[in-house]
């Protein structure tokens, strides 16, 4: 459902705004490889906690306030996301290093 994903990207790419400063980099990436497309959102932002990054997905979760912008927002942005790739059978995770920045990802089959 294209606007289903489309709202994945929105979520996305706002969060890496959200938590890069102002002269920061925000970048997205799209692969093609045979059947899947794989769409990256990276970011040279306040980065996450390794210790966080499993939990960045639960409803309502805000994360370390000590890194910045963590608290702003309602905590639904990436769990609706993952809801969403869940639902369109996607792979999907997190790459991140704090003071270095973040890597969202997911990987979509190609539509017959």
């Amino acid at each position: 459902d294209e606007d289903y994903i489309e709202q994945v990207l929105y979520n996305l790419v706002g969060n890496a705004f959200q938590h890069t400063e102002e002269a920061g980099m925000v970048r997205a990436v799209i692969r093609e490889d045979g059947e899947t497309v794989r769409v990256e959102v990276r970011d040279n932002g306040e980065g996450i906690r390794e210790e966080d990054l499993d939990s960045i997905w639960d409803r309502y979760y805000k994360g370390d306030s000590s890194l910045g912008s963590a608290s702003k927002g309602t905590g639904l942005g990436l769990a609706i996301v993952r809801s969403i790739l869940i639902a369109h059978d996607a792979e999907y995770g997190v790459d991140s290093t704090v003071s270095q920045g973040t890597t969202f990802w997911f990987v979509l089959s190609k539509c017959p």
